[in-house]
């Protein structure tokens, strides 16, 4: 008996059809339903900008996909107004907004929010294009992961958290430093049989270095001498 046919008579006769529940997926054989599944086929998602958090709470194992991948693409166009990555050699500057007469040649300045561009002696400010700092072809940003776990010291202690490089090898640390065009995965693996939720935290970009400032190499993703997407 073919069981796969079986089962389409079985649907095409009582109009059933598959159980989409994530609980279920292994249960019921439908795990083709399931996203992340794999680390080939793991949930995509892309960051544009840093420094940013990514977190996650769901749930693997028993019934459901017991390993879910998740796979972080980095296209970075640009930081945080907040966040100050320092240049080699750069000074950063204040804006003091208050009138100081003791400062020597202090000279007060307004701002008109509502001025015409025609005004005489109008001189437009151009505005810096939204890239990260020049610090050479050689620049990472830190990749941190965080296992911030349930508050059940019997569920957190059967769930694994990890880093994968793009060649989807495991990375041997909870920090990774990575190029800002480039991809790595995180794997979430329950390592017992029963339902086990979870709770992580990505953070992409806390760190912006050249390869001489990384101090211990081996945080450097490894990767082939393929281009980054």
């Amino acid at each position: 008996m073919n069981v796969t046919t079986e089962l389409l008579k079985a649907d095409q006769a009582y109009s059933a059809s598959d159980n989409t529940n994530p609980d279920r997926y292994a249960s019921s054989k439908t795990l083709n339903y399931a996203s992340g599944g794999s680390i080939s086929k793991a949930e995509s998602v892309e960051v544009n900008v840093v420094p940013s958090s990514l977190r996650y709470s769901d749930a693997v194992g028993l019934f459901g996909v017991e390993n879910h991948f998740i796979k972080v693409k980095l296209n970075i166009i640009g930081d945080i107004v907040l966040k100050e990555y320092m240049e080699i050699g750069f000074v950063k500057s204040d804006i003091n907004f208050f009138e100081s007469e003791d400062d020597v040649d202090f000279v007060s300045a307004s701002v008109d929010q509502a001025g015409a561009e025609s005004d005489t002696g109008y001189s437009s400010a151009a505005t810096p294009p939204l890239t990260l700092p020049a610090i050479g072809l050689n620049a990472y940003l830190s990749v941190d992961l965080q296992n911030l776990k349930t508050a059940n010291m019997y569920n957190d202690n059967n769930l694994d958290v990890r880093l994968y490089t793009s060649e989807r090898e495991e990375h041997p640390y909870d920090t990774m430093y990575i190029k800002p065009r480039d991809f790595f995965y995180v794997g979430i693996h329950a390592r017992n049989t029963k339902r086990l939720p979870y709770n992580i935290q990505i953070d992409v970009g806390n760190e912006y270095k050249s390869l001489e400032a990384i101090a211990d190499k081996s945080y450097i993703m490894k990767t082939s001498n393929r281009p980054s997407y």
